[in-house]
């Protein structure tokens, strides 16, 4: 199927620096890490648009991401409902109200009363249908998109799509920490035993084999995430922390290591070295530069094919058949190229 959109098609013409002000709004729905990857789209956009009012609609479930965040002028609230009536109604009620709206979901577009300055009209046009399009369970064919424009992650592809120097770093996070002193030399894991990440996460037992291995090698492994997960045994727990001194613990860590979740987004952010395990989730627009992907043997993109994609009974197969060599041998590589 031949996908439509500006998501699919180059622009007319790269988006430049303009002399005027202009009304910007960037919208996003879904979990931290879809939030984290706003916040770096907002913090970019504020650079090239440095007198340009940012609106920022937030869903509820990230909107402690935006938190004093300077690059917005305004951080609005949009409380999550089934289905695509939020992009509907956001759109149809707050969009006259500024000149450009990025829609920054893994399938991205711009539209506005000033896009023209930016896309060709016989590309604008074609942005009518973008709610039914991604919504048509197409997950495979946007895997197949963001590798025929040879980017990884929607962070490149958004750089590559409108001609606009992006990365994580540009994302803006409140750091605090923690009361304690940590070790010399650690590695954060995130396990992701969560209501929202279930799906991708690791057999305990392996978590555990790894936590061993890193202690017989002087790195301590310390957990984060939050604090009804599992503890790890073998690693310092630190999932009583808040969110906001957990920040500061990745920021300072050798490296880290973890399923596809919020915590691979937040160390893209601080450039740190990570270890990310693969198994129903695609690297192609999940991921980000530089990490090491540990890609199961039974991987299949079962991410967005259907409705209830993410309660399909083989994730747990598909994840568990990573095993711990496979593991070992991405932190060896890491350690090396690395020189931890």
């Amino acid at each position: 199927m031949k996908l439509n959109g500006v998501g699919h098609i180059q622009l007319g013409k790269p988006i430049t620096k303009k002399e005027y002000d202009m009304k910007i709004a960037v919208f996003r729905r879904g979990g931290l890490g879809d939030g984290l990857i706003e916040s770096a789209v907002i913090g970019a956009l504020r650079r090239h648009f440095p007198n340009s009012h940012i609106t920022a609609y937030s869903d509820t479930t990230f909107l402690q991401v935006f938190s004093k965040n300077n690059n917005c002028n305004v951080v609005v609230p949009v409380e999550w409902k089934r289905g695509l009536i939020t992009e509907v109604d956001v759109r149809n009620h707050y969009m006259s109200m500024h000149d450009l709206w990025f829609d920054v979901k893994p399938l991205q577009n711009l539209e506005g009363r000033r896009s023209g300055d930016f896309i060709a009209p016989a590309i604008k046009n074609k942005l009518s249908d973008i709610e039914s399009r991604y919504y048509f369970f197409n997950g495979p064919e946007l895997v197949s998109f963001y590798e025929e424009i040879k980017a990884r992650g929607q962070i490149e592809s958004f750089s590559k799509l409108f001609n606009i120097d992006i990365s994580m770093s540009d994302a803006y996070l409140i750091e605090e920490e923690p009361d304690f002193n940590l070790p010399t030399q650690y590695a954060t894991i995130s396990a992701g035993w969560t209501e929202t990440s279930f799906y991708k996460a690791w057999n305990q037992d392996k978590w555990e084999e790894i936590c061993k291995n890193l202690n017989k090698n002087g790195i301590c492994p310390i957990q984060i995430g939050k604090s009804t997960e599992n503890m790890i045994s073998g690693a310092m727990n630190v999932t009583h922390l808040s969110i906001y001194q957990q920040y500061s613990v990745v920021k300072n860590a050798m490296f880290h290591m973890g399923s596809d979740g919020f915590f691979s987004h937040v160390s893209a952010k601080y450039n740190k070295p990570t270890i990310i395990l693969w198994g129903v989730t695609p690297w192609q627009v999940w991921g980000h530069k530089y990490q090491y992907d540990v890609i199961s043997p039974k991987y299949e993109c079962l991410w967005w094919t259907y409705y209830n994609w993410a309660h399909e009974s083989r994730c747990p197969e598909i994840m568990n058949a990573i095993t711990v060599d496979m593991v070992s041998e991405k932190i060896d590589l890491l350690l090396e190229e690395n020189k931890c």
